[in-house]
């Protein structure tokens, strides 16, 4: 059996028991949030190893990792929000990764490839055990934690970033160690959280598995003694257990977006807000809406953009309204979404 197949058996029988358990516990899961049909259309479930795609988005690639981490090259969508869950790469920046490595690391690019794919693997993978150990918890307790706590830390929790890159750099895998020389510069010029890696180190450079169960009790449980989560001693091989998804945000440019606002649990409250306070020199006021249409944006030029959604929707709707937004001012619908996107 391949490794590729034997992954695909692995991530569809953990894809059951998600399901299974949402249906079982459903007060603990978020009201399933959909992603666009565009976005689904153009999903693909195998790499595309592509040297000259990467030459042309190294820079870019950089500049996002500098950014937003490795957010930049793939998300982890949370299945307590949706049943599209899972680790979604985009295919223009894993290359664009991928040539970096290659290239200052002088490695073969179908090498640095492989290395950069299990690298961002072991970093999304971490976001996965977390989640985990918050439906162990909620399905002993029969308590919503998981869903509260990301509500407590948009966009994201800089612990939990941090640990996701030491658990990727202190991975025992030799791909990462050919290329740990270079993970290492990225994390230390990423943003803040990504770049604090060095306090969840032990000695010799090994994860400080106290420490990162520490982390879990006091995020999940409020509890400020180790409580013994499992982690990558208990789950070694946990990112066999998360579906893949590779995606071009050339074919799906409002994907990175959309997937990042479903990460952070953004809802359509909280976009409205942001874009108030972003824009308050456009904006006259947001309108509670009548009927069909709970809310309106009304520019100070008097026009009113409909938002024909409950407050609590999520998804690719968030950049369908940062889209008519921008289009109403006539702004650069990308860079709209950035912005809102950058906003904490």
């Amino acid at each position: 059996m391949s490794a590729r197949k034997l992954f695909f058996d692995f991530s569809s029988s953990l894809s059951r028991i998600v399901d299974g358990l949402r249906r079982e516990y459903e007060e603990l899961f978020e009201k399933d949030v959909d992603i666009s049909p565009v976005l689904r259309r153009e999903i693909a479930h195998e790499p595309q190893v592509e040297e000259a795609l990467g030459a042309d988005f190294a820079d870019e690639t950089e500049s996002g990792i500098r950014e937003y981490g490795f957010e930049a090259v793939a998300v982890y969508v949370p299945f307590h929000f949706t049943t599209d869950w899972g680790i979604y790469f985009f295919k223009e920046r894993l290359n664009g990764f991928s040539y970096i490595v290659s290239r200052r690391l002088n490695l073969p690019f179908e090498d640095a490839f492989a290395c950069c794919e299990r690298a961002i693997m072991e970093h999304e993978s971490f976001h996965f055990q977390a989640e985990y150990c918050g439906t162990v918890a909620e399905t002993i307790l029969r308590r919503r934690l998981y869903a509260p706590y990301r509500e407590r830390f948009k966009p994201y929790n800089e612990d939990e970033e941090a640990i996701a890159n030491a658990s990727m750099l202190t991975s025992r895998s030799p791909r990462i160690r050919r290329i740990r020389q270079e993970l290492q510069r990225l994390c230390t010029v990423s943003p803040p959280g990504y770049r604090g890696y060095p306090k969840y180190l032990g000695g010799r450079a090994t994860l400080d598995y106290g420490e990162v169960k520490r982390f879990l009790s006091q995020t999940l449980l409020g509890k400020y003694e180790t409580v013994l989560f499992p982690t990558r001693l208990e789950m070694s091989s946990r990112y066999w257990l998360i579906p893949t998804h590779y995606l071009s945000f050339i074919k799906a440019p409002e994907s990175i977006d959309a997937l990042y606002f479903i990460y952070a649990n953004y809802r359509v409250q909280d976009v409205l807000k942001k874009l108030l306070k972003l824009y308050r020199d456009d904006i006259e006021n947001l309108d509670e809406g009548v009927g069909r249409e709970p809310y309106h944006i009304r520019l100070k030029t008097g026009q009113r953009i409909p938002v024909p959604y409950h407050g609590k929707n999520g998804g690719y709707v968030l950049a369908k309204i940062v889209n008519e937004f921008a289009d109403a001012l006539g702004e650069d619908r990308k860079k709209v979404r950035e912005l809102v996107r950058r906003d904490p």
